[in-house]
């Protein structure tokens, strides 16, 4: 890890550390909502709370890093 913050810094990045509790691709950025158990190869999702229907779940991850 320290490693990769070396070569950030280097290009004059920012390294984000994200905690593994948050879930970040098992959480639905719309509305918060945090599926308890989902396969790995699970790419799209709809939403239970907004009816999203086919929701990226890497773009929802990433929406969540941000």
């Amino acid at each position: 890890m320290e490693n990769l913050a070396y070569k950030a810094r280097a290009e004059g990045k920012q390294l984000v550390n994200i905690d593994q509790e948050f879930s970040i691709s098992k959480t639905y950025v719309s509305c918060g909502h945090k599926v308890e158990k989902m396969p790995i190869d699970t790419s799209r999702r709809d939403c239970p709370c907004y009816g999203n229907r086919g929701v990226d779940r890497n773009l929802d991850a990433a929406r969540n890093i941000l």
